[in-house]
């Protein structure tokens, strides 16, 4: 059943190179559980001119097994054009969130895996460009600083500014990351919180970043919260980012999405 949606969260926004109808992103998580109380704060026309991420690993291995879709070959962007196009029918725009499903923290210190992991991201992120893909967004929340400066970095050398977004953990220990992350002149940072923490804490916290980047500030929660809509409601936050599953993707757009 859909619940009374607050106005704010059908407001629609600018940032970057992209235009929302209302201030929900849909992150497409082909492993993503049943609808939570999040898909009830969802408009029924949430998919139409909606911004999807759609997580892809830079790499052909992954520390797990676990199958994750890459972009990576060929054969990998041709998939992933169907995908793009089938958003971009309905309207809407299509994010490669960029991972390394090997490393999700970062590579190691050694300078040659750091060389081979930037490339990986490079090459991905050209790979996007040829996809179809309207921008990109770095995903390493674990990772340290220095290593997401040099990652964002690599993205910008081949997407404008404006196409690009990076997903941090809220909240980071290091406070020099964020002001590394502020500097940068990106479309959006985007913060998925963790369990248990008080909102007021997190909206002052936002609410300071902002006085420092010009960009969007998302929120994603890691389980059903209140605190993501809230921010989002209170001004905090410019967009909540919700997930949805490979289910429900193939429903609103006529088409799986890259399983590769």
């Amino acid at each position: 059943m859909k619940i009374a949606l607050p106005s704010p969260l059908l407001q629609p926004l600018r940032f970057g190179a992209f235009a929302l109808p209302h201030r929900f992103v849909l992150a497409a998580k082909p492993d993503a559980g049943p609808p939570s109380s999040l898909h009830d704060l969802l408009p029924d026309q949430a998919h139409v001119g909606a911004l999807l991420l759609m997580p892809a690993t830079v790499s052909l291995a992954t520390d797990d097994g676990a199958a994750m879709a890459g972009l990576c070959s060929a054969a990998q962007v041709n998939e992933w054009r169907e995908v793009t196009a089938a958003v971009a029918a309905r309207g809407g725009m299509t994010l490669a969130q960029l991972c390394d499903a090997a490393h999700p923290a970062g590579p190691s210190p050694d300078l040659n895996e750091l060389d081979a992991a930037l490339d990986a991201y490079r090459n991905a992120a050209e790979n996007a460009s040829d996809a179809g893909f309207d921008g990109v967004e770095l995903f390493a929340p674990s990772a340290d600083g220095s290593w997401l400066l040099a990652a964002a970095e690599t993205l910008l050398a081949v997407w404008p500014a404006q196409r690009v977004g990076v997903n941090l953990a809220w909240p980071r220990d290091e406070a020099a990351t964020l002001e590394q992350m502020a500097g940068l002149d990106i479309a959006y940072l985007h913060f998925t919180l963790g369990p248990g923490l008080l909102p007021e804490a997190v909206a002052a916290g936002l609410r300071s970043l902002r006085s420092r980047f010009r960009g969007a500030l998302l929120v994603s929660a890691a389980a059903s919260s209140d605190t993501a809509p809230q921010l989002v409601v209170d001004g905090a936050a410019d967009a909540l980012g919700v997930p949805i599953s490979a289910a429900m993707f193939e429903a609103a757009y006529g088409t799986r999405t890259c399983r590769r």
